[in-house]
């Protein structure tokens, strides 16, 4: 499995980057980095939860690690396989890393086994220098198509001392160098025993091979050492990330994350224990599409003939989109034209669409996601003709009321709201003398028929707003 500065995850070989697919040529375009694979395997394949992470780099290269699966959308890796020359990251399942690696940098094709993360978030505390914490979160834009791992909520003691845990990586089968800078095998699953020797000590520091965090009593005590020397197994390049499981009740459950080895993978392995950091995984988790979408009511703005509409928009705190189809879970009765969304991006989204109502109307967004698909959350979001108005001066009701003018001409209302709003920061940084005149012209060019509005080549009116917004660049 893994090795010291190397990448991690279920990936293979060492944290390296290279174009080309031989691990040999692989090793020598490293950047200083290497994860593990395992040595002295018990079996080839393992737990589907346990799988590859590949990282491809800004440099044309690839970075191998191993991950294990902890949400139907949230893979956990080795912080240090992802560090900042990965552009792209790969989540493998298949059979053989190395066979299908030139695939990778396709678009994503749920039909094969792999998919592309849509993020990827290093534990906040994570350092570099200290090896610690090295867990990362990946994060795919779908589910994968088996059950994932279930984490281990007890702490790893005394009684378990030299119990032979299971470990599954993708690194590589043997080391050619010490440095792991060249190795062999990798990108296969392999799983094997090995044993359990409580937290490491100051004595595990190797100075050829230095890991800093054995320095602090506070580090130490939350990391767990493993045997590996021969005939027992060990990680190897490629291994980091790689999950170690311990068994409670009747169940094999995630004790430890893989994220280091000794030199030429002999000797000894190290990994992060879960139990001290089950915060962290918990909100890692629910941050993969779990947690519930928010419909929010921006404000409601009354037209000249007495009609209302309510601009609505949402709040997604995952950092991953989530699909809610129209219909039981996703309900507003009076958007006939079914216009609310389905597919809800992450972050903040305010002005999404807009719908037309009467006076004595009352909408009611009603939004039904979040939870384990068992217990989930239903939240709303609700319109009358008493609700707050939009600011009549706020450059984004502006722009709101222009798009829904365009929205008659055929233009998205998102996708005009998009491109309206970006110019908001440019003028009140570059320009602002010129903000108040595209406001005034926003709204004057609203509130013009739709013929007219659509006619650009020619606008039959707003004179005076469009030569004072013109004046302003002057």
């Amino acid at each position: 499995m893994m090795k010291r500065f190397g990448v991690a995850l279920s990936v293979v070989g060492c944290a390296v980057g290279c174009a080309s697919a031989d691990p040999a040529d692989l090793a020598q375009e490293s950047v200083g980095e290497s994860a593990n694979e395992i040595v002295r395997a018990d079996k080839v394949g393992g737990p589907d939860a346990a799988v590859a992470v590949v990282g491809l780099t800004s440099l044309g290269g690839r970075r191998y690690c191993s991950g294990v699966a902890v949400a139907p959308r949230v893979v956990i890796t080795a912080a240090h396989c992802l560090a900042d020359i990965v552009e792209r990251t790969i989540v493998y399942y298949g059979a053989d890393v190395t066979a299908d690696q030139d695939q990778f940098y396709n678009e994503d094709d749920p039909s094969q086994p792999w998919t592309v993360a849509t993020t990827w978030v290093q534990h906040p505390d994570y350092d570099a220098d200290l090896h610690y914490p090295d867990l990362a979160a990946v994060y795919l834009p779908r589910e994968l198509p088996f059950k994932p791992a279930k984490l281990m909520r007890s702490p790893l003691n005394n009684g378990d001392l030299n119990d032979q845990l299971t470990v599954s990586g993708w690194g590589a089968s043997k080391a050619l160098t010490p440095d792991l800078s060249q190795f062999e095998g990798v990108g296969i699953q392999r799983t094997a025993k090995i044993p359990f020797l409580g937290s490491p000590t100051v004595r595990d520091f190797v100075p050829a091979d230095p890991n800093n965090g054995l320095f602090v009593p506070a580090i130490r005590a939350r990391l767990a050492k493993f045997g590996g020397r021969a005939p027992e197994s060990n990680t190897c390049a490629g291994d980091s990330g790689a999950p170690i499981f311990a068994k409670r009740g009747n169940e094999q459950q995630v004790a430890a994350i893989n994220f280091f080895t000794g030199l030429s993978c002999e000797g000894y392995s190290m990994a992060t224990r879960v139990e001290p950091f089950l915060r962290w995984f918990d909100e890692s988790i629910e941050k993969g599409g779990e947690l519930a979408i928010a419909p929010k009511l921006r404000c409601v703005d009354q037209g000249a003939d007495g009609s209302y509409t309510a601009f609505f928009g949402y709040e997604n705190p995952n950092v991953v989109s989530v699909e809610i189809p129209l219909g039981r879970d996703n309900k507003l009765r009076e958007d006939t034209l079914g216009v609310r969304p389905a597919s809800f991006l992450p972050g903040s989204h305010p002005w999404d669409f807009f719908v037309e109502f009467g006076r004595k109307d009352k909408l009611e967004w009603e939004l039904r996601s979040g939870g384990d698909g068992c217990h989930e959350r239903e939240k709303h979001a609700v319109a009358t003709s008493r609700s707050p108005r939009c600011d009549q001066a706020a450059p984004d009701a502006s722009c709101a009321q222009l798009c829904k003018g365009f929205d008659g001409c055929g233009f998205d209302f998102g996708d005009c709201m998009t491109d309206c709003t970006s110019n908001i920061g440019f003028f009140q940084q570059e320009l602002p003398q010129c903000l108040a005149p595209w406001v005034a012209l926003n709204r004057c060019m609203a509130a013009l028929p739709t013929e007219d509005l659509c006619n650009f080549s020619s606008p039959p009116s707003c004179v005076d707003e469009t030569a004072a917004y013109e004046a302003c660049f002057q």
